[in-house]
C-alpha cells in the first residue's frame, strides 16, 4: 500500500504507516502493549485499528499444519487488540491466512453474518475473559487456528486445514518441527514447545464445543420451563438467570425448569459479528459482541371448564 512500511515483530509480519515507526519500535522491545480503556467499542459506529504489538499471554509463536504465519520459522497466532481513538479495546482475529495485517490505520468495521462456530468461540473466549485470566495462550491460539478453519478457508487459498480435520484431532500428537506435511501446531521457539500439544488437542476440544453450541441462538419460554437452542441443536450447561435470583444450567436437551417465584429469565449468547475487509492486506474479524436474551414466564393454563348435562 502506498505509504506504508512493512516491519518483522519477532517473526509476523505487519504493515503501519511512517508515522507511527518510532512508536512501533518500542513496542518491538516491550513484546507486548499494555491495555488501555475499559470500555467496549460500537463498532457500528466507531472505527478501530490493529495495536502493532504481542499481546502478551494470548499467543504461540509456531506453524500451524503447514501453514507458517510472518516467515518459514512460524509466527504470531492468537489474538490481536483492536483500539478504538478513546483507547478501549476488543480483541480481533485474522480472518485470511497469507496476507500481512494491517496496523495502526483506522478500519471501518461492519456487520457480517459468519459460521456460527466462530461467532460463538470468539464471543466466549473474549477479552474480558483474558483479563479475568480464565483463559491460556493455547486456546487463543485455537481459537484463530478454527478462524482460518471455518472463515479463511471457506473464503481465500491457501487452505490452513487442506487434508486434515481439526473434528479429528482428539489425542493427535503434532508433527514435529522437522516433519514434511505437518499436522497440528509445531514450532522451533524453545519458549512454545511445551505447549504444542496444549494447543493441538484444544483446537479439537474447542471444535467440538463450538459445533455442539454454534450460533445463532433461540430461547424460548414455555409453561414448565426455558429452552435454549443454537444452529445445532439444544444447548447443554449454559447458565440462565431468573428473577428470583435463582440461576439454573440447561439440561441436555437445553431445558431449564422455573424456579418458584420466577417470572423471567435471561442468558447472554453471541450476538452481532463485524469484520473489515482493507484493500491491499488482511480482512479482520472483531469478536462478536454478546447479546442478552430473555424470556417472560407465561401466564398459568386455566383449568379444564367441565359442562354438566
Amino acid at each position: 500500500m502506498s505509504g506504508l512500511r512493512k516491519r518483522q515483530i519477532f517473526g509476523a509480519q505487519f504493515s503501519t504507516s511512517r508515522a507511527i515507526v518510532a512508536v512501533l519500535v518500542v513496542f518491538a522491545g516491550l513484546g507486548f502493549v499494555a491495555n488501555a480503556g475499559g470500555g467496549t467499542i460500537d463498532f457500528s459506529s466507531e472505527t478501530a485499528k490493529i495495536v502493532p504489538a504481542y499481546v502478551a499471554g494470548a499467543y504461540v509463536v509456531a506453524c500451524l499444519n503447514d501453514y507458517c504465519p510472518g516467515n518459514a520459522d512460524g509466527g504470531y497466532i492468537g489474538a490481536f487488540y483492536a483500539e478504538a481513538e478513546d483507547g478501549d479495546r476488543e480483541f480481533a482475529w485474522c480472518i485470511e491466512a497469507g496476507r500481512r495485517i494491517e496496523t495502526g490505520v483506522f478500519n471501518t468495521y461492519s456487520e457480517v453474518t459468519i459460521d456460527g462456530r466462530v461467532s460463538y468461540l470468539t464471543w466466549r473466549y473474549d477479552k474480558d475473559l483474558f483479563d479475568a485470566g480464565g483463559v491460556s495462550n493455547y486456546e487463543l491460539a485455537a481459537v484463530q487456528a478454527l478462524a482460518w478453519a471455518w472463515v479463511s478457508d471457506a473464503r481465500f487459498d491457501p487452505d490452513v486445514f487442506a487434508g486434515t480435520d481439526p473434528l479429528e484431532w482428539d489425542g493427535l500428537t503434532p508433527s514435529a518441527w522437522t516433519s514434511s506435511n505437518r499436522v497440528g501446531f509445531s514450532t522451533n521457539k524453545a519458549t512454545f514447545s511445551s505447549v504444542m500439544g496444549l494447543a493441538t488437542q484444544a483446537t479439537y476440544d474447542l471444535a467440538v464445543e463450538a459445533t455442539a453450541k454454534a450460533g445463532p441462538w433461540e430461547f424460548v419460554t414455555s409453561a414448565l420451563g426455558v429452552t435454549l437452542t443454537g444452529s445445532n441443536g439444544p444447548i447443554e450447561g449454559e447458565e440462565i438467570t431468573f428473577n428470583s435470583g435463582v440461576s439454573v444450567s440447561t439440561d441436555s436437551s437445553g431445558f431449564a425448569a422455573w424456579p418458584t417465584g420466577a417470572t423471567s429469565a435471561s442468558v447472554e449468547g453471541p450476538g452481532t459479528s463485524y469484520e473489515t475487509r482493507p484493500s491491499g492486506s488482511q480482512d479482520v474479524l472483531v469478536s462478536t459482541v454478546g447479546i442478552e436474551l430473555s424470556v417472560d414466564r407465561p401466564a398459568d393454563s386455566p383449568p379444564p371448564s367441565t359442562t354438566t348435562t
